[in-house]
């Protein structure tokens, strides 16, 4: 990758964040760092751009080799990053261990990441949700950056299509991993065609999201409200595509794309890595074959101006999707 394609990157992400108005003049933010290529590229572009950045990794436990991987990494590529362990209580308030400790003890007791079709995925999630609306606290931030592009923008759209179709035209009141992964096959080929956007099976798709049914959770900007705290989750590569960022990010460093989830050491996927190998890795890696500016319509159909989402489909799951259909961690009592 060439200077002038970097700043062009650059650029890219300098317009989401004005178009959305992400970032105000002169204020921090808080980078979720996981150590991956996406969170190391949105540090070293955020800087670049002039932000006032604090990049944090925060330690869930899952074994010091690889903070000390992600560390490395940084020092090398001069990035000045913070961990944060789940348990710092100099950090971390009595409400967000409690709430930390809970979810774990959940994890734990339901059978954690060896249930087949339960995933840790959200409450894994929150906790380092938590971590870092923390940190917010710490330095006085209220954004929190978070390195998702726009491939994982249209992997979480493409998830809830195919719950949609799973639960509705295939009548599965209960999701299952194997069943849903024979209907993403089923449909990949469809997808994969050149010409998909012009078949009945995307006009389908249109019809989801016209329903609102169907959408990215994944917005340039999102809300968390936590212990009467509002911070916003904020996406500033929203529009950046993965092969951009991999492409830079092999020019910079000889490093293996740094994994900090655990759960993959067991040969699970989940239904959102489903989604990403078997359609959008393939879908983006070939030629300019796609009209990316209809798909991305389908998915600015519920944004607003302001970069959140108009309809929160997710938290309306269990009325779109039935209540038995996802028994996932997201409905333990803890």
């Amino acid at each position: 990758m060439e200077i002038n394609s970097f700043l062009c990157l650059v650029n890219l992400v300098r317009e989401t964040i004005q178009s959305y108005c992400l970032i105000e003049d002169n204020e921090p933010v808080v980078i979720g760092l996981s150590g991956g290529k996406d969170s190391i590229f949105l540090s070293i572009v955020m800087k670049h751009l002039g932000y006032k950045v604090y990049p944090v990794v925060v330690d869930v436990g899952f074994g010091r080799g690889r903070i000390d991987e992600v560390l490395r990494l940084c020092d090398d590529l001069e990035i000045e990053c913070r961990v944060l362990s789940i348990e710092d209580d100099s950090i971390l308030s009595a409400e967000d261990l409690s709430f930390i400790s809970k979810r774990y003890k959940a994890l734990k007791e339901n059978g954690g990441v060896q249930s087949h079709n339960n995933t840790p995925c959200t409450l894994c999630y929150n906790v380092k949700i938590v971590a870092l609306n923390a940190y917010c606290r710490h330095v006085g931030a209220r954004k929190i950056a978070l390195g998702h592009h726009y491939n994982d923008v249209v992997v979480s759209f493409l998830k809830t299509v195919f719950y949609y179709i799973d639960r509705w035209c295939e009548g599965n009141r209960v999701f299952d991993k194997n069943k849903f992964t024979s209907i993403v096959d089923q449909y990949a080929k469809v997808f994969l065609d050149a010409n998909f956007i012009q078949t009945d099976k995307f006009r389908e798709i249109e019809s989801m999201v016209m329903k609102k049914v169907v959408s990215t959770e994944e917005p340039p900007k999102s809300i968390v409200i936590y212990e009467n705290n509002k911070v916003d989750i904020i996406r500033p590569l929203f529009f950046v595509l993965e092969k951009d960022i991999l492409c830079y990010y092999k020019l910079i460093t000889n490093y293996i794309d740094i994994q900090g989830c655990i759960f993959r050491d067991y040969g699970c996927m989940t239904p959102r890595e489903i989604v990403k190998k078997k359609i959008v890795d393939v879908m983006f890696s070939g030629g300019d074959i796609y009209d990316y500016s209809r798909f991305r319509e389908l998915i600015l159909n519920n944004v607003s101006k302001d970069g959140y989402l108009i309809e929160q489909v997710r938290n309306k799951r269990d009325e779109i999707l039935g209540e038995e259909y996802k028994e996932c961690f997201d409905k333990i009592k803890i």
